[in-house]
């Protein structure tokens, strides 16, 4: 495989040349480099003026480019591009007949609709995936759909019932060879026995998974294994380790581009931070993280982070402080109809006085 920096100079020369059909290839080429460089948005631009290139009329290599488009966007967690895009993606397997293809596109409008919240219209996307790939005789297609559920019900609070597809998705990884898929499962079954409370199988499961990732130069799976550790340390209490797991995370976040993952990591790390007494360094942290998660459009996310602000400015008796910021984590709830956190902001609010204890 060319470099990218090839690829970049044989670009120019097609494009010199007035050669569309070299400069397309040429595009793709290097969409596929910058993604598995895990470089996010640089895949996205050279994926969308290569469809801007083909015809606009539903062919197999316009099916592949935003197949190739919609995982980019997966990764950068960018569902109201990625559910659109495998929808058309879907409608398009359909029509060729490609069995494997749709099982694809309906695993990967389920990931979209699981990072929006929707778990049960998601699940039915997986199980109608896993059933036609039983059905062709597609492990890989098997594996993906097995590990898929696995993770929507871990989501929704049912991890002893994930574990077995977990289980199942692995066995079919190690019988394909799959190394970077059995690293992935590893992992996930090592988070759905931390969702079960089986901590103690939890933590030498993920430090395994992290290995691997690092063994194969997989930094898309490196990251998410570190994210994963450094939850579990934190929740046995391992609060040095787990602050070097994060801060790991954060920083190949920002090397990979991913943001959003960034922000979560950056968030957990000034909750570290607070619980080693260190909430000067925590407050900064989160303060310096507002703007990018009000640019996020989440107002979940929004209130979440204002409310850990005010828990901050509450315990260094700041109280004005800490109100502003309760009422802003109000107004974010309220904004999104997140009637119960309303209620719990709302009672924070009462409590907040010089003669209460600070916020928890």
């Amino acid at each position: 495989m060319p470099s990218i920096d090839e690829l970049h100079s044989r670009l120019e020369a097609a494009r010199a040349q007035e050669d569309s059909a070299t400069e397309r290839e040429l595009l793709i080429q290097l969409g596929d480099a910058s993604s598995a460089d895990a470089r996010g948005e640089e895949a996205v631009a050279h994926y969308l003026a290569a469809l801007d290139l083909l015809d606009q009329e539903p062919s197999i290599e316009r099916m592949q480019v935003m197949d190739s488009l919609g995982k980019v966007y997966l990764f950068l967690r960018d569902r109201k591009k990625a559910i659109p895009l495998y929808e058309e993606v879907l409608d398009m397997a359909r029509q060729f007949g490609d069995q494997r293809q749709v099982v694809v596109a309906l695993g990967s409008i389920g990931n979209g609709l699981v990072m929006q919240g929707a778990h049960g219209e998601a699940i039915r996307h997986y199980r109608e995936a896993l059933e036609l790939a039983q059905g062709i005789a597609d492990l890989d297609g098997q594996a993906n759909s097995l590990s898929n559920l696995g993770i929507a019900l871990a989501r929704i609070g049912q991890a002893e019932e994930a574990i077995p597809y977990f289980e199942q998705a692995l066995a079919l990884r190690q019988a394909l060879d799959d190394k970077l898929g059995s690293s992935r499962e590893i992992g996930f079954l090592a988070l759905a026995h931390l969702e079960a409370g089986r901590l103690d199988d939890a933590l030498p499961l993920f430090a395994d998974a992290l290995e691997v990732a690092r063994q194969l130069g997989d930094r898309q799976a490196e990251l998410f294994r570190l994210t994963q550790l450094s939850s579990l340390q934190l929740k046995l209490g391992l609060l040095e380790e787990a602050r070097s797991s994060t801060q790991a995370s954060i920083e190949l976040a920002a090397t990979l581009g991913a943001a959003s993952l960034g922000i979560e990591q950056s968030q957990q790390l000034a909750r570290i931070l607070t619980d080693l007494g260190e909430s000067k360094e925590a407050l900064a942290i989160c303060l310096d993280l507002l703007p990018q998660v009000e640019a996020a459009d989440s107002r979940i996310d929004e209130g979440n982070l204002h409310w850990q602000i005010a828990r901050l400015h509450s315990q260094s008796g700041d109280l004005e402080a800490a109100r502003a910021a309760l009422e802003a984590a109000q107004q974010a709830f309220q904004t999104c109809k997140a009637v119960h956190l309303v209620k719990r902001v709302e009672a924070d609010l009462l409590g907040l006085t010089s003669d209460q204890p600070p916020l928890k």
